[in-house]
């Protein structure tokens, strides 16, 4: 919409009044995007430190196990035990698989399962006993009898044949 003159001639622009807006916005659009800035830095440092702190809280990367000496130690317990012979393999087998499997769940964990004997030194977590527990407790470790077992067997024949039993008798 043009004003005309009075005379006829050439219509006149209308006066500026969208120039202060313009003004305006041109003002207030640089500290809102520094605020917006500002804003984004804060997020992501809290983010960060979140990050870092959970980090640190997550459990040790690298672990430890004395796997020699949990088997040694299921072996010497099922040559003790009563268990017939034919039945050692299969329970020893069965062991053997809840061990790795323990030791496999350490793994999908996010840790590095080491074997004690391997680590040279520094404070690496150990596994041992949790493993274990674990395994001793899906599967009761051998029982010992005490009569008619490997060792008694062993003590028996050492008795009658007339060597020692290993406690100086």
């Amino acid at each position: 919409m043009s004003h005309a003159s009075p005379d006829g001639a050439a219509p006149v622009p209308p006066p500026p009044t969208s120039a202060p807006s313009a003004r305006r916005y041109r003002r207030s659009g640089p500290p809102v995007l520094a605020l917006m800035l500002v804003v984004a830095g804060l997020a992501w440092g809290a983010w960060t430190t979140r990050a870092i702190l959970d980090l640190r809280r997550a459990p040790a990367p690298f672990v430890k196990v004395q796997l020699g000496g949990l088997v040694a130690d299921y072996v010497r317990a099922q040559a003790r035990s009563a268990t017939p012979p034919d039945q050692m393999g299969a329970q020893t087998q069965a062991f053997m698989k809840l061990l790795d499997a323990a030791l496999a769940r350490e793994a999908h964990a996010g840790r590095v399962v080491l074997v004690s004997e391997a680590v040279a030194g520094g404070s690496v977590p150990d596994i041992t006993e949790s493993v274990r527990r674990e395994v001793y407790g899906r599967m009761p470790p051998p029982r010992t009898g005490a009569e008619g077992g490997t060792e008694a067997r062993m003590r028996a024949w050492l008795a009658q044949n007339g060597g020692s039993d290993g406690a100086g008798h």
